[in-house]
């Protein structure tokens, strides 16, 4: 959402394939007959004209702007942003014809973290300030991927899942300057793959799981983190 407007991708088949596009609405358009939709609709920007269209996505505001990942077909994923008049690309972090694969876009601190890879690093944790993109940490490194994801601002921190190659898939966080891991929750190499994290009642809950309990729902107070409930008992798996 954005002055008021809602900002959306759209795709439909053509004879020469999937087209997508931005677009924006106004007004709700569950409650507007289908023979009306098409005037509520106006495109904000044919960013790739070719018929496979840009594919925006991961749309965030981030300061008093609308950014999204987007393929002009020229420079593959990268970051864009609409002002409300024009859009433009910012970023080519993995330059050329490469893609970045931008995505999970956050706000911490004023600033608009995201995973991407450059090319020589995996995907990792970057960060856009409105002026530079910079990796923050390469949490697996090399050109290994951490696989940052489902990114969540929590008692002042960055939380999120991602792997550093010794141990497996576990929450992490970033404070400003350090990423550290939380938990351990699936001991060793193995993964808990946590995800969905979601803030509630004052901690972190997300889904994980480990060879005791299965996919369960779990919970992380910003010092441990435990078993909120085994809903299928056992190690089968809930899968919340």
């Amino acid at each position: 959402m954005k002055q008021g407007r809602t900002y959306y991708r759209a795709s439909w088949k053509t004879c020469r394939g999937v087209v997508a596009f931005l677009f924006v609405s106004i007004g709700v358009l569950a409650s507007v007959p289908a023979a009306q939709v098409r005037e509520l609709l106006s495109l904000v920007a044919d960013i790739n004209s070719v018929p496979i269209g840009s594919n925006p996505g991961s749309l965030i505001v981030f300061n008093n702007e609308l950014y999204f990942g987007a393929n002009d077909g020229i420079h593959g994923i990268e970051i864009w942003k609409y002002n409300g008049t024009g859009v433009s690309r910012v970023t080519d972090i993995n330059p050329g014809g490469n893609s970045s694969s931008f995505s999970q876009p956050c706000i911490f601190n004023g600033v608009l973290y995201f995973r991407a890879t450059d090319g020589t690093n995996g995907i990792e944790l970057w960060k856009y300030d409105g002026v530079n993109a910079t990796i923050v940490t390469n949490i697996n490194p090399g050109s290994a991927s951490s696989g940052p994801n489902f990114l969540r601002v929590f008692n002042g921190a960055l939380y999120f899942s991602a792997t550093d190659g010794v141990f497996g898939n576990e929450v992490w966080k970033y404070d400003g300057t350090t990423a550290s891991r939380v938990t351990d929750i699936n001991p060793g190499s193995a993964s808990a793959n946590p995800s969905e994290l979601t803030v509630f009642n004052n901690a972190l809950y997300f889904s994980a799981s480990n060879s005791t309990y299965g996919v369960e729902l779990w919970k992380y107070d910003g010092v441990s983190a435990s078993l909120v409930s085994n809903i299928n008992p056992g190690a089968a798996s809930s899968k919340p």
